[in-house]
């Protein structure tokens, strides 16, 4: 119930830094208006980007500072008086056609005023103006809170400016004229849940690199057509139902969650990368994909990942130890199953609905075993076929460097040429640092002027490995030079001899966008710090 079965709260005090989940619920609407929420320093922008923000009275624990209120008679503002930033929070915006937040805005005292940077916008700042066209948001801002544009049917374009390094869930749900979105190198790491749900106009989007995780149902009933996707973890229904036609999971993708493509109906064309390794139930379900490549690295495949596809051809990697119930139920139209496991992975007699395409194995020890397993394979005894594996790998180079920003082409040549499975699928060792993707192509990451995270100087090599769909097959190192990269090292513990950080900074991204005075609390990554005529690069790991 309301108030926690509490009544009459007069005060609440929140510890967490980082603030709890809850609905809006939790709390009656007398206690949101009249008491007092204390919080911990430096958290006001977090706790005014989620439902904590419905509390109208809030003070920084250690002070007595209640936040303070402005209307710049466009937008309402709160703001702590000591800081030097400002939230912009929900108002009647019903007017507003064509937008544009101020950078800062400035609190007049007598003759003199104070200036407060415009970092965030609140929780359902603009959320449900139709008639909101289009938006310039300010050059500092840091954070947009959950469901800021959620509703907002009018906006066809929008620009993340590349100092935001947080988003909110649900922050463009529901806006379904919404054509462009324009993220940069933001040092966003997360993609929330809800985040572009149901924009129905939204047929493309560059995410940044240093987006990790996607979480369920962030892009779901989108109109996007074609993605590639580089992020380690995809939250399960994350695309359901979107308009896909071609997709690309990157080599930094460790998993995809249950349902994630599930109804993807016009999916066609799919890339599975290196770092692969779990593909949840259903996650490719009612998708009419015809050719199907699982990486080596792939060990469990859930149950009906692939169920109703249109598969002729299906290649599978050493490394699967796991496929679950109706994987690959309802695509009887299969020509050909290629399968490099020597012992056959756990199954069940309903993995596959037809049975009488052949199954490529690699040789007899493997015929033996899949003939000798009790559920599933040994179904195919009629149909096993020997296939024709490759013996060796050559690569073009196998030393490489280059400036950041710099791609560089890696060719490999397989012996035999007329190996059954001749795919090559490469990986990085130092993806903070260099990254490749499906067809060979090293990118030196960084810019020309500034340093990438995190160099050799930490002891660690950078290669570029060669891997086949064969386990016996030996793997081929390229070594990345990055002594000649143009890539700087900093070591760990971020030397500050030359720095006071205990005294006011400037902190910049790479890019030359300003993120904050302080070091803390900044996300993995790096940075550059500005102390007067001092200027240092600086390492978060």
């Amino acid at each position: 119930s309301s108030d926690l079965g509490c009544s009459g709260l007069e005060a609440v005090n929140a510890l967490p830094i980082v603030p709890s989940s809850i609905v809006k619920s939790v709390f009656s609407s007398a206690t949101y208006d009249s008491a007092l929420l204390t919080i911990p320093d430096g958290t006001l922008n977090d706790y005014y980007a989620s439902t904590w923000s419905n509390f109208k009275n809030i003070r920084i624990d250690g002070t007595k500072e209640n936040i303070a209120r402005y209307s710049d008679d466009v937008f309402n503002y709160i703001y702590i008086p000591s800081s030097k930033e400002a939230i912009l929070v929900q108002g009647d915006y019903s007017s507003l056609t064509n937008a544009s937040v101020p950078n800062r805005i400035a609190i007049e005292n007598g003759k003199d005023a104070t200036f407060y940077q415009v970092t965030v916008i609140g929780m359902n700042a603009f959320n449900g103006y139709n008639g909101l066209k289009s938006i310039k948001l300010p050059k500092n801002l840091t954070q947009i809170g959950e469901s800021a544009f959620q509703g907002c049917t009018g906006i066809t374009e929008i620009t993340v400016p590349e100092s935001v390094t947080k988003i909110g869930a649900s922050i463009f749900r529901d806006c379904s004229s919404l054509k462009i979105v324009t993220m940069g190198t933001t040092g966003i790491t997360t993609i929330p849940e809800y985040a572009f749900n149901k924009c129905s106009a939204l047929s493309n989007i560059d995410l940044p690199l240093t987006v990790t995780n996607i979480n369920r149902y962030a892009f779901a009933e989108t109109g996007l057509e074609n993605i590639v996707v580089e992020a380690a973890t995809i939250g399960a229904y994350a695309f359901q139902n979107s308009g896909l036609r071609e997709l690309t999971i990157g080599n930094r993708v460790k998993s995809i969650g249950n349902n994630t493509f599930n109804g993807c109906s016009n999916l066609s064309s799919l890339t599975l990368g290196s770092g692969l390794e779990a593909i949840g139930a259903s996650a490719f379900k009612g998708c009419p994909l015809t050719d199907v490549v699982i990486p080596p690295t792939v060990t469990t495949i859930g149950n009906s990942a692939f169920d109703s596809n249109n598969i002729k051809s299906l290649a599978i990697g050493y490394g699967i130890k796991e496929i679950g119930e109706n994987a690959f139920n309802g695509n009887n139209s299969i020509e050909n199953i290629y399968i490099t496991a020597v012992n056959p992975p756990l199954a069940s007699n309903n993995t596959f609905s037809y049975y009488e395409a052949p199954l490529w194995l690699i040789n007899q020890t493997a015929f033996d075993n899949y003939i000798n397993y009790p559920r599933c394979w040994y179904r195919f005894e009629d149909n096993m076929q020997p296939l024709k594996q490759i013996n060796n790998v050559s690569v073009d180079k196998l030393v490489i460097s280059g400036q950041p920003g710099e791609v560089i082409k890696l060719s490999a040549t397989i012996i035999p040429a007329d190996a059954t499975l001749p795919n090559i699928f490469w990986k990085s060792t130092r993806p903070d640092l260099v990254k490749v993707d499906n067809e060979g192509n090293v990118t030196i990451l960084g810019s020309d002027e500034d340093a990438t995270p995190m160099s050799s100087l930490t002891g660690e090599e950078c290669k570029i490995i060669a891997m086949t769909m064969f386990e016996d097959v030996p793997l081929v190192e390229i070594n990345v030079d990055l002594s000649s990269s143009g890539i700087e090292g900093i070591a760990a513990d971020n030397n500050d001899d030359n720095i006071d950080f205990n005294a006011p900074v400037e902190v910049y991204n790479l890019s030359g966008i300003y993120v904050g005075d302080s070091v803390d609390k900044l996300a993995t990554g790096i940075y550059i710090v500005r102390q007067g005529a001092k200027v240092q690069k600086y390492g978060v790991r």
